[in-house]
């Protein structure tokens, strides 16, 4: 198992190392970053930054464990490294949709299903690097069952992911139809809601994070068990970028919807 399991940890130690980086950069000044460690508070960016670097020291320690030249890791030992990796991808999944949530000037970002959808997309994705990196690394010959019950996993969470994203899609469509704003805070929420289900960017929800990210990976995986080659095929990894390109395109859509200066509104100025 050390071929299939050592470059999977690899893959999530890069992935999550990205991740460190995009919030170092977000934050714009390294004291920032550095605040949240040395004077840590109980907010959802403090708990997901710790997340975030719990995983990346348990990818690298599973990393290690996992490889060929790293034998003296115990059994137990790896097994507990593996839990509480499972436990701190779960928290560093959850916590921007619960951010976004919280947030109360935006209220395109408090709907339940935001952080829902986050989760699943997620998941979504992890599922996605893991069939890319097997692809890669050649271990689906090896080990074509883990694939296939990989593919199985993420065709189920895919699903889910649809209908999560219908149940979003709809609250934003009501929102975005709630006509007289009786409010400064309901005009905001009806035209963000608008610019997400309507606007210029709509494309980036409707077509790059549901059809590209959801459908086309959904349609595929189902049809991969009868398709020549299977998980094995090449095609797995064109899959696999569909995946992560919804991801994307889900953040930024919504992320971009919300974040439209207050200016753009009929009654600002």
């Amino acid at each position: 198992y050390r071929r299939l399991m050592a470059p999977l940890f690899a893959a999530s130690l890069a992935s999550i190392t990205l991740g460190l980086a995009c919030l170092a950069f977000d934050a714009g000044r390294i004291d920032r970053v550095l605040l949240l460690f040395a004077s840590p508070t109980l907010t959802h960016i403090t708990v997901g930054s710790w997340a975030l670097v719990l995983t990346a020291v348990l990818s690298a320690v599973l990393l290690c464990a996992w490889n060929a030249v790293a034998l003296c890791f115990p059994l137990t030992f790896v097994r507990i490294a593996e839990v509480l990796a499972l436990l701190s991808s779960l928290v560093s999944m959850a916590y921007t949709g619960l951010l976004l949530q919280g947030i109360d000037a935006v209220p395109l970002w408090g709907s339940l299903w935001l952080p829902v959808l986050f989760v699943l997309s997620s998941l979504s994705c992890g599922f996605a690097v893991t069939i890319a990196t097997m692809q890669l690394t050649g271990s689906t010959r090896v080990f074509g069952f883990v694939g296939r019950r990989v593919m199985a996993g993420d065709t189920a969470i895919i699903a889910v992911e649809s209908v999560s994203a219908v149940l979003f899609a709809l609250a934003v469509i009501q929102m975005a139809q709630s006509q007289p704003a009786a409010s400064p805070t309901e005009a905001i929420a009806s035209f963000s809601a608008a610019e997400l289900i309507a606007g210029r960017d709509a494309w980036v929800f409707w077509g790059a994070f549901c059809v590209v990210g959801m459908a086309v990976p959904f349609v595929a995986m189902l049809a991969a068990p009868r398709a020549r080659g299977g998980v094995s095929s090449p095609a797995s990894l064109v899959v696999s970028l569909c995946v992560l390109i919804g991801g994307f395109a889900l953040r930024y859509g919504v992320v971009q919807a919300g974040a439209h200066p207050i200016v753009g509104l009929p009654f600002a100025g």
